[in-house]
């Protein structure tokens, strides 16, 4: 796959970049272009029917697949097998609108019958589409498909795929081939240079569980490392399910003490679940290291039947490490009253022991009985415990505390513990009740940084109830930069609800603060109205001062702008920058356009690269170019970064293809590529090749 198409001419400098990938791609294109309109138009239609037809009907199987079981998916099943490939496309698109649990589940009957009807189909959509979830789970189910048929040319068509794309194929031949063909499914493994941890692992667990003395023996052939591990732990687990003994002494006899541990670990551990006294009695006779795990185990499946046992299980044992952990354990999800008891307990213990109950139980009382909460934290007997305990307490659940509760614990915070962040928060849920009161707090702050970031959130809420109030209390704030902020997130706030609305607001305003405004203006104009950017980017230029101007965050607003509007429309987004004046503004913006079109078109963005001139603009969009294709395309990344001129940036992004060389396992093509370049100074060849050494 190539995303630099033809040789062209930049400055002083000719390169040339393989064209054959890009313009078969370009062609395939070109030919469904071509193809009836009548065609594309039956397919929308098709698309529009289903979506104001089949509602009620996806919905009430979309409620089937959550029910789970397999009488269920059976009639979800046959709904799927209705429907053409039309109709699954728009089912899909249906689905992804719907977030509900077992979506997956459909979606992949989705994808299955895609597949049965037209793989080849399925292969090009999921290839070209920017939604993660269709490239990567369309790939797989479309070589699933592929490997029923012929899995040697499914494997051959897979290693043509970019590296990224090609681990997705492998994972779904070698998934379909575990079905009825494992040993046949592990020989890919072997091929592969680094076998992806979780396919493989699942491959062993699903063999193990009819043959475990052929997976055991297939595992062993695995190169060390965090594959072999999982495999040889999932072989363990499903083996130890039919039978322990068997398991165990193959566990035992594994010849790595590192891999013995962790097949002997999984071993007793399930064991602990059904024989507790067994598994105790084998961890006294020969394996200690297991002592926590196997205890933990145990104090678990106590603590689902008696609470009180549980405890005193865990405080009974020797050893402090296993003591702490256990308690830790038991304080995750109480009982006020068993919370209590654990309080009661810590009480009597060490310090170090006592902070795991301290620190885990009082969520329990957070969430259960907040009112109870001070006085939870007052029995804690150290200091620096209480203050660890009220900063978590505020960052993690500030937003279910009852206001007075979390602005009282913010209080009586040591000043270096109270952060602009846990301020905002606080003040935003105290202005949802009385926002004169959480701005009047925000004020009564010494610090700069704890009182803007508190005001400016209380102001923010205000607004959501009261916007006209809010702007009246903006006005009037004394200090010049905090004022600027807020009315910048009052602003953004109004333009969301109406563009016009907050225009006419940011007309009454004078100086930075209307900058400030019609910077959010036109930001948020960008994904609302790309229409109204050119003029609103104007007004908002010809506010500045030459002061305000030259500020990196203006041309940051350019690059959001260009973003933006890329994302919906590059052409829109060419045609605004086109009519920007060069400079750092227009630089930026041309960063913000490849960073957006990249993800969905990186071929095009690349074609429109090649037509610009040298300039920092167009270095800036060839680093987020790179910054996007390097793991599927490292060669044309490389070549990319090769002609970037600004040196810190083309070292940049030359670390940024290592990497992506070295995640690939193509160490030998980063060296090829370092070797035979002359573009960087002894000292930086040699920081770049340990990279990827």
């Amino acid at each position: 796959m190539k995303w630099i198409p033809v040789t062209i001419l930049l400055g002083a400098s000719t390169f040339w970049f393989g064209a054959g990938w890009f313009l078969a791609k370009r062609g395939q294109e070109a030919n469904r272009t071509e193809r009836a309109p009548e065609s594309r138009k039956a397919s929308e239609d098709v698309e529009r029917s289903f979506s104001e037809l089949a509602q009620q009907s996806l919905q009430e199987v979309m409620g089937r697949i959550n029910n789970g079981s397999l009488e269920a998916r059976a009639q979800v099943i046959g709904y799927v097998a209705s429907l053409g490939v039309p109709e699954v496309k728009a089912a899909l698109k249906e689905t992804n609108k719907r977030f509900t649990s077992n979506r997956w589940v459909f979606d992949q009957i989705l994808l299955e019958r895609w597949a049965e009807l037209d793989v080849d189909g399925l292969l090009e959509e999921a290839r070209g589409s920017s939604d993660e979830r269709l490239r990567s789970q369309g790939i797989k189910t479309a070589f699933k498909h592929l490997a029923n048929e012929d899995p040697d040319h499914a494997w051959a068509r897979a290693d043509e795929l970019s590296p990224r794309m090609s681990r997705y194929a492998h994972s779904g031949i070698i998934a379909q081939l575990g079905i009825n063909d494992p040993m046949r499914a592990f020989e890919f493994v072997l091929q592969l240079k680094t076998p992806d941890e979780f396919t493989t692992a699942g491959l062993m667990m699903d063999w193990a569980a009819t043959d475990p003395t052929a997976a055991a023996t297939a595992a062993l052939r695995l190169p060390m490392g965090d594959t072999r591990n999982r495999s040889l732990s999932m072989i363990a687990k499903n083996w130890a399910t039919q039978n322990v003994n068997a398991a165990l002494e193959w566990s035992r006899g594994l010849e790595y003490p590192g891999e013995r541990r962790i097949a002997v670990n999984e071993v007793l551990c399930l064991l602990a679940e059904t024989d507790p006294e067994e598994a105790m009695l084998l961890v006294e006779h020969g394996n200690g290291e297991h002592r926590e795990a196997v205890t933990m185990t145990i104090a678990r499946q106590l603590a689902g039947q008696d609470f009180d046992a549980a405890l005193e299980f865990a405080v009974k044992q020797p050893s402090f490490a296993i003591r702490s952990s256990l308690l830790s354990s038991l304080s995750l999800d109480v009982t006020t009253e068993q919370a209590e008891k654990l309080m009661d307990v810590a009480k009597t213990m060490p310090t170090n022991l006592a902070k795991e109950i301290y620190e885990s139980g009082i969520w329990t009382v957070a969430y259960k009985d907040p009112e109870r909460l001070n006085g939870w934290i007052e029995q804690i007997p150290q200091a620096s415990i209480r203050e660890r305990v009220m900063l978590r307490v505020i960052d993690e659940m500030g937003g279910r505390l009852p206001t007075a509760i979390a602005k009282g614990l913010f209080e009586q915070l040591q000043p270096t513990s109270q952060k602009p962040g846990l301020a905002a928060g606080v003040a935003w849920n105290l202005a949802n009740e009385n926002p004169q009161e959480a701005a009047a707090w925000a004020e009564s702050f010494e610090n700069i940084a704890l009182r803007n970031a508190a005001l400016s959130s209380a102001v923010k809420s205000w607004a959501y109830r009261n916007p006209e109030n809010a702007k009246d209390y903006v006005t009037n704030i004394e200090d010049g930069e905090a004022r600027e902020d807020i009315t910048r997130s009052l602003a953004e706030l109004f333009a969301n609800r109406s563009i016009k609305d907050a225009e006419q607001w940011a007309a009454s305003l004078e100086g930075s603060d209307r900058s400030a405004a019609l910077a959010s203006i036109v930001e948020t104009a960008a994904s609302r109205d790309p229409d109204r950017v050119p003029e609103l980017y104007s007004t908002f230029a010809s506010s500045l001062s030459a002061e305000d101007a030259a500020r990196s965050r203006n041309y940051e607003i350019a690059e959001s702008i260009a973003n933006q509007m890329a994302q919906s429309d590059a052409g829109n987004a060419l045609k605004w920058l086109r009519d920007l004046p060069a400079g750092q503004a227009k630089d930026a913006a041309m960063g913000g356009i490849a960073t957006a079109w990249a993800g969905y078109d990186p071929y095009a963005t690349s074609e429109w690269l090649h037509r610009q001139p040298a300039s920092p603009g167009r270095d800036i969009a060839a680093q987020e170019l790179i910054n996007i294709i390097a793991l599927d395309d490292p060669e044309s990344a490389w070549a990319w970064a090769t002609v970037i001129d600004e040196p810190a940036r083309r070292r940049e992004s030359a670390e940024t293809v290592i990497e992506a060389w070295k995640a690939n396992e193509m160490r030998a093509e980063a060296a090829a590529a370092l070797g035979g370049s002359d573009l960087f100074s002894d000292s930086e060849l040699s920081e770049l090749v340990k990279k990827f050494e």
